[in-house]
């Protein structure tokens, strides 16, 4: 029985077969990989990537502030006055752009501006611009 691989460490493999009416074994040799360290430490630092180098990650966003005051704005979020300061600008912002539609109001209804309108018929604009295409 001829053997396909040469060297003695195949022979914990399963042993190869003899080829019979044009039939092909082939025996695949799984190699041990080495165990490679992906995990991140805490900085962020990972020993390597997909592409084998060292690289680093952010691990949070807290690695982004550098104070102690900006961490506690940022995690306190808006409350108290300066929540209450930005409702009511809302609130009033809305309440301008209310006030400016109502005041603005026209007694003019909608078939009024169309019989003092004096310009081309859609169907015109229609037509030029189907031709423009």
């Amino acid at each position: 029985m001829a053997s396909l691989c040469a060297r003695s460490s195949c022979s914990a493999v399963a042993p190869a077969r003899v080829a019979q009416r044009g039939r092909r074994t082939v025996a695949v040799l799984a190699k041990k990989t080495e165990e490679v360290d992906r995990s991140l430490d805490s900085r962020g630092v990972i020993t390597s990537d997909n592409s084998g180098k060292m690289n680093i990650f952010p691990t949070s966003s807290k690695a982004y502030y550098s104070s102690v005051r900006g961490t506690a704005i940022a995690t306190s979020g808006l409350g108290g006055i300066q929540g209450a300061g930005v409702v009511a600008a809302a609130l009033g912002v809305v309440a301008l752009a209310l006030a400016g539609v109502v005041t603005q109001q026209d007694t003019e209804t909608l078939a009024q501006v169309n019989n003092r309108y004096q310009g081309e018929s859609l169907s015109v604009i229609a037509d030029r611009i189907s031709g423009s295409l």
